[in-house]
Order: structure tokens, then sequence, then C-alpha cells
């Protein structure tokens, strides 16, 4: 089941390409929600929305305040682990003392660009800005679409601030930043 939630169907982005979809493949049901004429979803629409949504491994896109609660819904009846959101804004990165990310140098392996990597900037502008060709989708609202494999080096998701980075592994660089000196496969 695929939710789609915009303002009305003129915002509805890829509308004609997923309801296509749907009609030819059984399993894909694609619902809209239009705020102008519905209102604002909250979470507790879900059990007439998608009955079993506590079963489900659900992905979420979304404006800070819809996430935070489908992300206390979905804990409070003991599912969190099957909800994961992509947000739009980052989060915080500490800037100074314990806990702090140091800056990088990002080397990009097949252009052999190099730039400096502020820790707070996702390393998708980061090569933007330094002249490489990025992939992305999330401007067109494709999530995933800026994947890159991660030669050498580590990152911190800009989200949670989590470090992660081992070779070969696919960065979303829409969300990451430098974690000191890396390498991307680019």
């Amino acid at each position: 089941m695929l939710l789609h939630i915009a303002p009305g169907p003129d915002e509805f982005l890829f509308r004609a390409e997923l309801t296509g979809l749907a009609a030819r493949l059984p399993w894909l049901s694609v619902h809209a929600r239009y705020t102008r004429t519905a209102g604002r979803l909250v979470p507790e629409h879900m059990s007439v929305l998608c009955p079993d949504w506590y079963d489900r491994e659900t992905w979420a896109c979304g404006p800070d305040g819809l996430l935070d609660a489908l992300e206390r819904h979905w804990a409070a009846a003991g599912a969190g682990e099957r909800l994961r959101v992509e947000r739009f804004r980052p989060a915080p990165v500490p800037s100074a003392g314990a806990g702090a990310t140091p800056d990088g140098r990002i080397r990009f392996e097949r252009s052999g660009i190099e730039a400096d990597a502020p820790a707070s900037v996702p390393l998708l502008e980061t090569g933007e800005a330094a002249g490489v060709a990025m992939p992305y989708g999330c401007r067109r609202g494709i999530c995933f679409g800026c994947l890159v494999p991660l030669v050498h080096g580590r990152v911190r998701d800009l989200r949670t601030g989590e470090l992660h980075g081992e070779p070969g592994e696919l960065i979303q660089t829409c969300v990451n930043g430098a974690a000191g000196p890396l390498v991307l496969a680019l």
C-alpha cells in the first residue's frame, strides 16, 4: 500500500505513474489523502486507511510534525522497529567539545576531485559545490536516488547523529556529512 498525502490532486507527485503501476501490480494499492478536503493525517487515521498497519514494514517521509506523531504512534503500538522515517531537515551536529564531528576532506575517486567537507553539510551539497555530478532524486520526490558507495572513511547521519561507514556501504549523500576524511566512488 502506498499512501500519498498532498494538498490536492495537482500536487500528487507521479500520480499517473503510480496509478498505472497499481493497475498492473495486484499487490500494490495507491491511496491519496488531500489535505485541502480531508485535513491533515493524524496517526489514528491509520486504522481506517490500513487496518493492519502495525504488522507492515513502513517508510514515511514528510514534515517533522507528521513524522514525530507517527514515531510516537508506532512506538505506543509496539511496532516502532517497523517504521523508518526520512526527514526534510538535518539534525544538529555538535560543533565543539566531546562528541563533535571533525570536518573532513572528501575525495571523489573516479573524478579525482577533492574538497573540504564541513561536518554539518550534506555530502550531496559538498560534491555539487566542488563540481561533481552527484546523483540525486530527493529534489524530485524520489528517495534514495543519491546513494553512492563509500570507499573509505566515516560519515555522520545528519538526521540522527549516528556515525557509520563500512567500505562498500551505500551512503545516502543528501542526509550524511563527513566525519573526517573520506573517499566516495564518484
